[in-house]
């Protein structure tokens, strides 16, 4: 034990070690009372370790003089699932009351890197999503990713910002949901009639009664009333209006396709976890 003489006397000092899932277990046991972890964290970390994402930085894993885990729950935890040794910045001999001011700071979002504002991100991180291919389950997508698809998919993502978002927000329309088809359809189609589209929804008037589509769906985003619920129906809606305004398709009803409409080429750069 830990003698109050003897406190005075430790040095703080970090050290990289190669934490395995075993060392991580025996670790979790020495831990006193911290926060109930999030289970959605923990496999969005295991999932970066399986992609080779995890990176070594100063926010490993940290112990108090009495040799108590204080900092890497969540770390130690998604070793053990990931079943991956990862190496790791050690702390020792820390003040046990560090555990208080410890995880203060904002989180790095996507958008704080790469030059991206939050819409450019939000739809970087759409096109890299499963959720917006074909309705599949959902992936877990890293600030990294984020990066990537930006880097990937800039032209389209441009397209979106100058023909979509340019001339002021308006609720429900200038949204990453609803760019995000218009970003995947850039690849494949006229892209001059796609840009008009984007018009059309913008100012709900359209040049011809026959092109009913984006005024069917400024109507239907504009009487969206629980986000949350409705993303995906919102996307779906979207790629539906899309589609009849390119082909000329005069429609009185929107629904939701059950295939994804727009195919996008495939990121090299993007790993999938097992």
């Amino acid at each position: 034990m830990v003698l109050a003489r003897e406190i005075n006397a430790l040095q703080v000092f970090s050290e990289t070690v190669l934490v395995t899932p075993e060392l991580a277990e025996l670790w979790l046991k020495s831990m006193i009372a911290n926060r109930r972890p999030s289970k959605a964290h923990v496999k969005f970390l295991a999932s970066m370790m399986r992609r080779g994402q995890f990176r070594t930085t100063h926010q490993g894993v940290a112990f108090d003089w009495f040799g108590r885990l204080i900092d890497g729950q969540h770390r130690l935890l998604a070793i053990i699932e990931a079943g991956i040794p990862q190496q790791m910045i050690v702390t020792r001999n820390l003040d046990p009351e560090t555990m208080l001011w410890g995880d203060q700071g904002r989180n790095r979002r996507a958008a704080d890197f790469g030059g991206m504002g939050k819409i450019q991100a939000a739809l970087a991180r759409n096109l890299a999503s499963r959720v917006f291919n074909g309705g599949r389950s959902i992936n877990f997508i890293s600030n990294e990713d984020v990066v990537s698809s930006f880097k990937f998919h800039h032209d389209a993502i441009e397209f979106v910002m100058d023909n979509l978002m340019c001339g002021g927000k308006i609720k429900g329309i200038t949204t990453a949901v609803v760019g995000t088809p218009v970003a995947r359809a850039w690849y494949s189609e006229d892209r001059e009639r796609l840009a008009k589209f984007c018009l059309s929804l913008r100012e709900m008037r359209v040049s011809s009664p026959s092109d009913s589509a984006p005024i069917l769906l400024g109507r239907f985003l504009l009487g969206v009333t629980n986000a949350k619920n409705s993303t995906l129906d919102v996307y779906f809606k979207t790629e539906r209006a899309i589609r009849a305004y390119l082909d000329f398709e005069n429609i009185s009803k929107l629904y939701s396709p059950t295939e994804e409409l727009f195919p996008i080429p495939e990121m090299p750069t993007l790993k999938t976890a097992a």
